[in-house]
């Protein structure tokens, strides 16, 4: 018997797992939570910085942080193959960053 297929949101392209199926239906949940992943970056965001995630380019998904008030060329991002992927990649540089 082989392995089921991995399964992605159709909207997004984040991995999900099937969590029920009646008479040819499914529902789908998230592997990676996208709001789990927000709140874990913006609880690594110093303050009056905010964040923003965008779909990137050849690279996929990208994360951003910066100052709400820019006066300096500070700037941090993260690449990642998902939306929360990019997320948890953006908290860890900024925990890596902060003093």
């Amino acid at each position: 018997m082989t392995a089921p297929l991995p399964r992605t949101c159709g909207c997004c392209g984040s991995p999900v797992r099937v969590v029920s199926s009646d008479e040819g239906t499914q529902s789908y949940a998230p592997v990676d939570s996208l709001d789990a992943a927000w709140a874990e970056a913006e609880a690594a965001l110093p303050d009056g910085w905010h964040l923003n995630v965008d779909s990137g380019g050849a690279d996929g998904p990208r994360a951003h942080a910066c100052p709400e008030v820019m006066g300096t060329a500070v700037f941090v991002d993260a690449d990642a193959d998902t939306p929360a992927a990019a997320l948890r990649a953006l908290a860890a540089r900024l925990s890596e960053t902060q003093p």
